[in-house]
C-alpha cells in the first residue's frame, strides 16, 4: 500500500471512529449511573430502564430519515444537524431538575440525534471500500471502536461518583461540540459521493428498493441478536452487581473495562478466523463463546467473577459476529448504491425490536443472573439457526 493510500485509509478509519464514538457514549457512559439515577428520581429498575428504551426508540426511528438523506446530500451536513439535536437533548437532561419525564424527553432527543452518527460512521467506510477490503476495514473499525468502549463506562463511573450523574451529561455535551468541530474540519464531502438532492417523497422508493430485495437484510439478523443481548445485559448488570456486591459507581465503571477487552480480542481474532474458516466458521466461533457465557451463568454459583466473566464471553462473541454481519450488510448496500438506505432500514428495525423486546425480557423474564444465562443460551440457538 502506498503512503497516500495508507494515509487515506487511516483518515477514513479515524473519521468513522470519531463519528461513531458520539453514538457509543449514548448508552455506555450512563450505564454505571443507572442505580444512582433510580435513587434520585425514586424510580424502580424497570422504570429507569426506560432511559435506555426511549433512547433506542428515537435512535431507530431517526435512521429511516438520516440514511437516505445522507445518500442524497452528503454525509457531513446530515451528521452536523443530527449532532445539534443530540446536544439539545444533553442540555435538557442537564436542566431537568427532579422531573423524570423531562429526562426521558432529553434522552429521546439524544437518541434521535445520535442516530446520525451510527449510520454515517459505517457509510463513510462503505463509500470507500468494497467486498474484501470492506470486510477488512470493518474488522479494524470494530477493533478501534472497542478500544473506545473500554474507557467510556469507566469515565462515566468516575464522573458520576465524583460530581454526580449530571456531570456525565455535561461531559457528553462538551465532547459533542469538539467532535462537530473536528468533523467540519476533516470530513471531505467527496468521501460521501456526489450530492443528488433530497425530498421526503423519495424516502419510500428508496426503502421499497431495499425491502424488495429482502435478502440484503438477512445478514442484519446477526447484528440485531447481538445488540439485543448487549442491551439486555447492560440494563440489568448494574442492578445485579449493586444489589449483590454493593460496589460503587466508579468501581463498576472500571470493572466494565474487562468486558471491553473481550471485544478487542474478538475484533483481533475475527480477521484470522475469517481467513481460515470463512464467514460462517467465524459466526460459529462467536456462537460458541455466547454459549459458554450462558452455561457459566446457569451452572456456576453466583460470584462477581462469574458475572463479569460471562459478560466478557458474551462481548467476545459480539466482537466475532458483528464485523461479519455488518460487512455482509454494507456490501449488499454498496453494490446497489444504497448503503445509507440499507443501514437505515436495518438500524430502524434493530432499534425497534431491541427497544420493544428489552422491556419485555427484563420485566417478564431476566430478573436474576441465572435467567440472564438462559437468555444467552437462547440467543446462541438463534445465531446458530
Amino acid at each position: 500500500m502506498s503512503k497516500k493510500a495508507w494515509a487515506l485509509s487511516t483518515r477514513t478509519l479515524l473519521l468513522a471512529i470519531l463519528i461513531l464514538s458520539t453514538a457509543q457514549i449514548g448508552i455506555s457512559i450512563y450505564m454505571p449511573s443507572l442505580p444512582v439515577m433510580a435513587k434520585d428520581f425514586s424510580t424502580t429498575p424497570s422504570q429507569t430502564q426506560w432511559l435506555i428504551t426511549i433512547y433506542l426508540i428515537g435512535f431507530g426511528a431517526a435512521q429511516l430519515f438520516y440514511g437516505p438523506w445522507s445518500d442524497a446530500v452528503g454525509r457531513k451536513r446530515v451528521f452536523i444537524r443530527g449532532q445539534l439535536i443530540y446536544l439539545g437533548g444533553c442540555l435538557l437532561c442537564l436542566i431537568c431538575g427532579e422531573h423524570f419525564g423531562l429526562l426521558l424527553v432529553g434522552r429521546l432527543l439524544e437518541g434521535i440525534g445520535a442516530s446520525s452518527a451510527s449510520i454515517l460512521a459505517r457509510c463513510v467506510i462503505s463509500d470507500r471500500y468494497q467486498r474484501q477490503h470492506l470486510a477488512k476495514m470493518m474488522a479494524w473499525f470494530t477493533l478501534v471502536a472497542s478500544l473506545v468502549r473500554i474507557l467510556i463506562p469507566a469515565l462515566g463511573g468516575v464522573l458520576s461518583d465524583t460530581w454526580g450523574w449530571r456531570a456525565v451529561f455535561l461531559c457528553v455535551a462538551v465532547y459533542l461540540l469538539l467532535v462537530i468541530a473536528l468533523v467540519c474540519w476533516l470530513l471531505d464531502e467527496r468521501d460521501a459521493g456526489l450530492p443528488q438532492g433530497f425530498s421526503l417523497a423519495e424516502l419510500w422508493p428508496r426503502y421499497r428498493k431495499v425491502l424488495a430485495n429482502y435478502s440484503m437484510l438477512l445478514p442484519a439478523v446477526y447484528v440485531w441478536l447481538l445488540y439485543l443481548t448487549t442491551v439486555v445485559s447492560m440494563s440489568v448488570l448494574p442492578f445485579f452487581i449493586e444489589k449483590k456486591f454493593g460496589l460503587s459507581v466508579a468501581t463498576f465503571g472500571k470493572l466494565m473495562m474487562i468486558p471491553a477487552l473481550g471485544l478487542c480480542v474478538g475484533s483481533i481474532l475475527v480477521g484470522s478466523l475469517r481467513r481460515y474458516f470463512g464467514d460462517y466458521g467465524t459466526l460459529a466461533a462467536g456462537a460458541l463463546s455466547l454459549a459458554l457465557a450462558g452455561a457459566w451463568l446457569v451452572w456456576q454459583p453466583l460470584t462477581l467473577v462469574q458475572l463479569i466473566g460471562a459478560y466478557t464471553l458474551m462481548v467476545l462473541a459480539k466482537g466475532l459476529i458483528l464485523p461479519i454481519g455488518e460487512s455482509m450488510l454494507l456490501g449488499c448496500g454498496s453494490e446497489r448504491n444504497c448503503s445509507g438506505a440499507v443501514v437505515a432500514v436495518s438500524g430502524a428495525l434493530k432499534m425497534t425490536l431491541v427497544a420493544g423486546l428489552t422491556g419485555l425480557i427484563i420485566n417478564h423474564w431476566v430478573a436474576d443472573p441465572l435467567q440472564l444465562g438462559e437468555f444467552y443460551l437462547l440467543a446462541t440457538v438463534l445465531v446458530g439457526g
